[in-house]
């Protein structure tokens, strides 16, 4: 019998969630999707810092109320140790408080652990591809924050956006990957980073929501 064809790479995942239950039900699922790799699964930010591979994790998947650290004060620690990986929350809380703290601090998704298993390993996918994978729920719920922020007008330094900044950040905006945008928009992959520093440098902030929110807030971007 021939042996099973392996993928050509791995999306290297760790698991940092307090229910024993919801931890091994997580680690089981992602275990048997041929193209991810589960580095370790945690029930404590504090054990997944002491862990040897979790530095080395592309996507970290982390409940908000876990024993210690908080999850969303986590990313933030996360990020400065290695600012590539893409933190995703996975929580049973909705309140507008725990979303956007954990936006600001640099999570690229949020999901409630409600979510299907199906959907679950997709939104793995759509981060590790520059996406931010919400739970309808709560994208609903960002977008109506949004309409109560006053609107002001570009700054000195936000208007200093160029022409080409300007329509990266608008395809951020509409939830597509790094490849999406240098094809939409005839750049290479290294270009499109070039434009995102750029664009993270001039409004002030540390990742795509926090630049897709100021932007909405001025006005940069529809």
């Amino acid at each position: 019998m021939p042996k099973p064809k392996l993928p050509d790479r791995f999306i290297r995942v760790s698991l940092v969630e307090d229910n024993p239950y919801i931890r091994s039900g997580w680690r089981a699922l992602l275990e048997g999707i041929p193209d991810l790799l589960v580095l370790g699964a945690y029930e404590s930010v504090e054990a997944a810092f002491d862990g040897e591979d979790f530095f080395e994790s592309e996507v970290v998947v982390m409940d908000i109320g876990l024993p210690g650290m908080k999850g969303t004060e986590a990313v933030r620690h996360i990020l400065q140790q290695n600012p590539a990986v893409h933190v995703l929350i996975c929580s049973v809380h909705e309140d507008d408080d725990n979303i956007f703290e954990a936006i600001c601090n640099g999570a690229v998704g949020y999901l409630l652990k409600s979510t299907s298993p199906e959907d679950f390993v997709r939104a793995i996918r759509i981060a590790v591809a520059d996406g931010s994978p919400m739970s309808p729920s709560i994208a609903r719920k960002v977008l109506r924050s949004f309409r109560k922020f006053p609107v002001e007008s570009p700054d000195a330094e936000t208007d200093r956006l160029n022409e080409r900044e300007q329509a990266v950040l608008g395809e951020l905006a509409r939830g597509k990957s790094y490849r999406e945008i240098a094809s939409d928009l005839n750049l290479s992959l290294d270009g499109v980073r070039y434009h995102i520093r750029a664009i993270y440098r001039k409004l002030q902030v540390h990742g795509a929501p926090e630049a897709i929110a100021v932007a909405l807030k001025k006005r940069l971007i529809r």
